[in-house]
């Protein structure tokens, strides 16, 4: 259509302008290892931000705008790729972004199918391009942007890849390696011991590169994979292998279980005739294998792959690299725990934080105490076998389990089952209300070490991380019971004077039996007290000073500051989080960082739309280089590696059209709910102050379907601020608006047979004036008056439950720059 054509126009343009403008700059501070940016920096800032990837992008578009110009950049020749003997590749070692034309598909686009692309015999994609969704009817016209994944092929090119997070070093070669079920085949070559994980990670990389299809049907006759042993484990029929592919994988020190010490450095080499994956570890090879699936595209809609010719060195910036999943607010079943780890594995995040027992549930199967579970949790937990299958599960994808079970406080669920360890009166019931409940585990009452010691002697052998969490935020001293008897308690123990003295205890105590596991005790940034163990790690969250607390007592610290998914906060602030510049100890102290999803206000339908992609722009932040800074560069890739991780195992997209689609809308009325839709973001958090909310409301509602952030406000921000590109992109404008402008006469009838949707009819109504107003602008009906633009910053503000339209945001832009 002519929209879906100057969508396309538009995005080139748009991306060709900023990659051009920077990419020497890009390169020559990407090699310089430059320090992430401070205030007084930032218009170096701007320059680095286009980052390698951008140009990468911008190069792609002038190789389909048939720009014949030939690779002049040299790879080094003194590179040493084998991390067997060199840890760090030598001084000079830089990303070069050679030029490339791939005639084959010149005048391709990379964001839009295009009806010449669509295959074979006029072969049409599956509804929405995505074959998870087949029973959902097209979202029209301009809402393909608002998830391209919905709606997109690869269009091969050699540097039309988008990695995330992006590698640490990289040389693009010349073209691709194709692989053809009836030509070549990938034949694997391992050298390293051989052990269950090694053999599962493998398995799982031949089916993650079978499965690579845009059709299911396609799947049975896809790539076929052969091994060193000259079979296929798919039952496929092996061509001569003389036609085949080697895929050499070596590595050194095979691992069982992670840990935070593991070495995660890998070299991927791709040229013309073989391919060979490196690492000090196995799992630096599940970290390559990682990027070899971001890599592969298929051909068309046919079953072939093609990889880019590449030399790739990597390795993390921090160690720890988390997610925490809150189970205890919400349970989440095993399968929603699995997505979660195979997304993790796919943005290389490392550690799953498992938040199992808060006031509203205890979430752990306790044979030693059986009571936690079965009066604390209302009958949902996981069962010691499904922690198990979860760490096992973890493991073979190189993830680190790390258990938080929240003690003294946050501990209503625990204190309904035992009583006689409360501080104070004890509750009754688990907590169905968010926010902080004022009950405590008792410090001063032996029996509460005794059953601290028993629990610990039955959970710490479950989980074979060196790491233990006790939560310990959110304690206040009124939690705990007071008085002369407390007193003495104090005075003995070398307690008084000090707020927290009786958590201070607690701690001390608690990490005294963890050591005798030779486990560390990690706890949230209230812990942090004079007195603390030194081995502790603190986690930060509400205050950037709390790092300089942490480092004047010589912790340990993660930081979750900035990366609280639950905020709804868009990827962007996320991405400019630079830990390294808050942390004032020595860097060796500093090890890493977590995204963090509470509970309250996600179920098991949405929390994996609210986990992701948002934490793969996280995982970039702590795993690569930090001059990578480029926002629109961040998104362009987002959109790509958030569509691939459907296919290897996420499910994060999945949900959103699902809930849409359970408002039972006709096929007509569909499409434009959801070009609707699409223009909400959320306002604020959906907050302790929303008292009606509670551990027993349902989660089904609009808000709760909408994504964090819109995408396609994102894209109409992004033109509405081209001062110096007015006339390329008001066409587009004016499309977005002229729809815009009569959506809510065609969504009428949703208004009055939907009584959970009609509370969002003035948002709708608002946004159709809002069009409608700045199509009269724009055709000169009328000028633009203060009295139209108090109107947009009143929509601009107006939230029904917490959700807002951001289109005003983007006009005023537009009438007022």
């Amino acid at each position: 259509s002519n929209t879906t054509t100057t969508i396309r126009s538009y995005l080139e343009r748009r991306m060709w302008r900023n990659r051009a403008q920077a990419r020497d700059d890009t390169i020559r501070l990407a090699s310089s290892g430059s320090d992430p940016p401070t205030k007084g920096s930032r218009r170096w800032g701007l320059l680095i931000g286009v980052s390698l990837v951008s140009f990468i992008v911008f190069l792609q578009i002038a190789s389909f705008s048939g720009n014949q110009t030939k690779n002049q950049g040299q790879t080094p020749n003194n590179l040493k790729y084998d991390v067997d003997n060199t840890a760090i590749p030598p001084d000079g070692f830089r990303t070069q972004l050679p030029l490339h034309q791939n005639p084959q598909y010149e005048g391709a686009s990379p964001f839009l199918y295009d009806e010449k692309l669509l295959g074979k015999e006029g072969q049409k994609p599956p509804v929405n391009g995505n074959p998870l969704h087949s029973d959902i009817p097209p979202v029209l016209s301009l809402n393909d942007l608002t998830w391209k994944w919905r709606e997109r092929i690869e269009v091969p090119s050699p540097h039309n890849y988008s990695l995330m997070p992006f590698p640490k070093d990289l040389v693009w070669g010349e073209g691709f390696l194709e692989f053809e079920s009836a030509r070549k085949k990938l034949k694997f070559e391992q050298q390293g011991e051989q052990t269950k994980r090694t053999r599962n990670a493998l398995e799982r990389f031949k089916a993650n590169i079978l499965n690579f299809s845009y059709y299911k049907k396609k799947i049975d006759h896809g790539i076929a994979l052969i091994d060193s042993r000259n079979f296929s484990p798919y039952g496929m029929k092996v061509e001569d292998e003389r036609k085949s592919v080697p895929f050499i994988i070596k590595w050194t020190k095979s691992i069982d279980y992670p840990s935070f010490q593991d070495d995660e450095s890998y070299s991927l080499i791709i040229d013309g005739a073989s391919i060979t994956l490196t690492a000090n570890t196995s799992v630096g090879i599940v970290r390559g294998m990682s990027t070899f699936l971001q890599l592969i595209s298929p051909r068309h809609y046919e079953e072939r792959i093609i990889v880019p010719q590449v030399k790739i060195f990597d390795q993390p910036i921090y160690a720890w690299r988390g997610i925490l999943f809150d189970a205890a607010r919400h349970f989440h079943p095993m399968d929603v725990v699995k997505h979660t780890l195979d997304s993790m594995a796919f943005s290389k995040l490392n550690v799953f934080h498992w938040h199992l027992s808060d006031d509203q549930g205890w979430r752990y199967e306790s044979t030693t105490f059986p009571e936690l579970h079965q009066k604390g949790s209302d009958g949902q937990y996981y069962t010691q076998a499904q922690v198990k299958e979860a760490i096992e599960y973890a493991a073979d994808r190189g993830i680190r389990v790390v258990p938080e079970f929240d003690m003294p406080g946050h501990t209503t669920a625990l204190l309904v089952a035992k009583p006689e360890l409360a501080s104070r009166a004890p509750p009754t019931s688990i907590g169905d209300k968010w926010g902080m409940q004022p009950n405590a585990m008792d410090p001063t009452n032996p029996a509460t070490y005794v059953f601290v010691q028993k629990f610990l002697d039955e959970v710490v052998p479950l989980f074979p991380d060196t790491y233990y969490h006790i939560g310990g935020d959110e304690v206040r001293p009124e939690f705990f019971k007071s008085g002369p008897e407390v007193d003495r308690f104090k005075t003995t123990n070398g307690l008084s004077g000090k707020r927290l003295g009786l958590q201070l205890y607690f701690n001390k105590q608690v990490s005294n039996m963890l050591k005798k596991f030779e486990k560390e005790m990690v706890g949230w940034e209230e812990i942090i007290e004079d007195g603390i163990p030194p081995d502790t790690v603190v986690e930060i969250w509400t205050h950037p000073n709390n790092y300089k607390h942490a480092a004047d007592r010589n912790l340990r610290a993660i930081g979750s500051l900035g990366f609280y998914l639950d905020f709804m906060e868009p990827a962007s602030k996320h991405y400019h989080n630079f830990l390294s510049g808050a942390w004032p100890g020595p860097p060796e102290r500093f090890l890493g960082g977590e995204a963090c999803m509470w509970a309250e206000f996600v179920s098991a339908q949405t929390i994996e739309s609210r986990i992701f992609p948002r934490s793969f722009a996280i995982a970039e932040r702590l795993w690569s280089p930090p001059f990578l800074q480029s926002i629109d560069d961040m998104y362009f890739r987002l959109d790509d590696i958030s569509f691939k991780a459907q296919l290897f195992g996420g499910a994060h997209h999945s949900y959103y059209l699902q809930m849409i689609n359970a408002f039972q809308l006709s096929p007509q009325e569909l499409p434009h709910f959801i070009a609707f839709a699409n223009t909400l973001h959320h306002g604020n958090r959906r907050s302790d102050n929303d008292r009606h909310l509670n551990a027993h409301t349902e989660l089904t509602d609009l808000v709760d379907a909408v994504p964090p952030e819109s995408r396609t406000c994102y894209v109409l921000l992004d033109m509405c601020q081209q001062k110096d590109h007015r006339d390329k992109v008001m066409p587009l404008i004016r499309q977005w608006l002229i729809e815009w402008s009569h959506h809510h006469d065609q969504l009428s009838r949703v208004w009055t047979n939907h009584p959970r949707l009609e509370p969002y009819k003035v948002l709708s109504r608002n946004l159709a004036l809002t069009a409608t107003g700045a199509l009269e602008i724009l055709e000169g009906k009328k000028e633009f008056s203060q009295h139209f633009e108090r109107e947009l910053n009143h929509w601009k503000a107006h939230e029904v439950n917490k959700l807002r339209m951001c289109i005003p945001e983007a006009l005023l832009k537009l009438f007022t720059s």
